[in-house]
């Protein structure tokens, strides 16, 4: 009856304000909310109760890693969230999940000046290094959301070349992710391994476009959200 009543809730929500971010609460008892920002994967979390998400609507917001770089102010991040709708903003003392490099590493090919594997590298130093002035000069909690898998058939997604290249770039990025969240005490998520095939795609019954995970998918939207608020918990409990 409990599922029956929040799905219900959901439908009318979505309605009468495109998600379901005004009443979407984390429940922490911290009182701190949960923000998804980043790139579309956070569309994820359109219908999510205990998480609000925003994509980069119009070009406001940046999504990827390289146009993140250039923005110094949260309020052109995700605390003037696009959609014109939320009336929310994130403040000292929120989770701040970060969905960046899925985009770059579907374009590094074409950008990269040197060699790829060191040209990632870099970018993923200074993405971190940019995560860690928005952590201190906000107070913020940031959450370092893996790089996502292969999309079902790469081939036409832009510019990534063959799939093995792009589970390499992925690999390989998400490897120097993990280690600098580790050295600047970020919280890091590892959600790749939990959504890839043993091919390295997207696992395909995670995903109803080829890409994304599907929001619509009850089991997966609430073990994802149980997940992020795990970690939430954990970094609450551990820092008390």
């Amino acid at each position: 009856m409990g599922t029956e009543v929040d799905e219900e809730i959901i439908r009318e929500e979505i309605k009468k304000n495109g998600n379901t971010n005004l009443i979407t609460d984390s429940g922490l008892n911290t009182g701190a909310q949960i923000f998804a920002v980043g790139d579309s994967h956070t569309i994820f979390f359109y219908n999510s109760m205990k998480i609000k998400e925003h994509w980069a609507w119009a070009g406001r917001i940046p999504a990827t890693m390289y146009t993140l770089l250039k923005f110094d102010d949260l309020d052109q991040v995700g605390t003037l969230l696009g959609n014109g709708h939320e009336k929310y903003n994130i403040k000292s003392g929120d989770f701040v999940m970060f969905f960046y490099g899925y985009n770059d590493m579907l374009r590094i090919k074409q950008f990269a000046k040197s060699d790829i594997l060191s040209e990632i590298s870099d970018l993923v130093t200074h993405y971190i290094d940019k995560i860690v002035y928005f952590r201190d000069r906000f107070k913020i909690i940031p959450l370092i959301m893996s790089i996502y898998p292969n999309p079902i058939n790469c081939a036409t997604m832009n510019t990534c070349g063959s799939e093995e290249e792009k589970i390499l770039y992925v690999s390989h990025a998400n490897q120097i992710l993990q280690k600098l969240s580790a050295i600047n005490k970020l919280l890091y998520m590892d959600m790749y391994n939990f959504i890839a095939d043993e091919k390295g795609l997207i696992k395909a019954e995670y995903t109803a476009d080829k890409i994304h995970l599907d929001y619509n998918n009850k089991f997966l939207r609430k073990t994802v959200d149980q997940m992020v608020i795990d970690e939430c918990l954990k970094w609450i409990s551990n820092t008390s």
